[in-house]
């Protein structure tokens, strides 16, 4: 974990010195994605791949849903509804990673056919940024919204 940290602070201090960036890979439910703040030009964007359900073969998964569904009069969700929001809890929060106040902007990127319109997947994501999703088909399409999207949110930052 020291490691790990130093690395952090590493990155951290190169901000503001070189525009190439940097590029760090994490999954959901790790350190990354739920316990470190990265704020303004520390994260610009967010790329998610597929939604992060819990392994449905881990044991304490299956007996939390099997005592959901058993102890529903007690107002518990059903296993599988409680299954689904574990799911995009862990989504919600690695998609603030780049945006922590209202200044703040990133690019949220979400790689799977599940976020399409009117999805349930869609629904169940951060009102902000459900409101603000753009589906493509075709990568050209991606870069192009990409670049203007930079392009137009640092001029703005320039600007202040």
């Amino acid at each position: 974990m020291t490691r790990f940290d130093s690395s952090i602070r590493r990155a951290e201090e190169g901000v503001g010195q070189t525009q190439t960036g940097a590029l760090l890979l994490a999954v959901c439910r790790g350190k990354v994605s739920e316990g470190i703040d990265f704020k303004d030009n520390h994260a610009r964007a967010v790329i998610t791949v597929s939604i992060p359900y819990p392994n449905i073969k881990d044991l304490n998964i299956k007996l939390k849903k099997e005592y959901n569904d058993k102890n529903q009069h007690r107002q518990l969700l059903p296993g599988n509804q409680w299954y689904e929001i574990q799911a995009f809890r862990a989504i919600n929060q690695a998609l603030g990673r780049c945006i922590r106040h209202k200044n703040d902007w990133g690019a949220i990127i979400l790689l799977d056919d599940r976020f399409s319109e009117q999805s349930k997947a869609t629904k169940s994501i951060s009102k902000w940024a459900a409101k603000n999703l753009t589906c493509y088909s075709y990568w050209i399409d991606v870069e192009e919204s990409l670049t203007n999207f930079v392009k137009r949110m640092t001029s703005n930052s320039n600007a202040d």
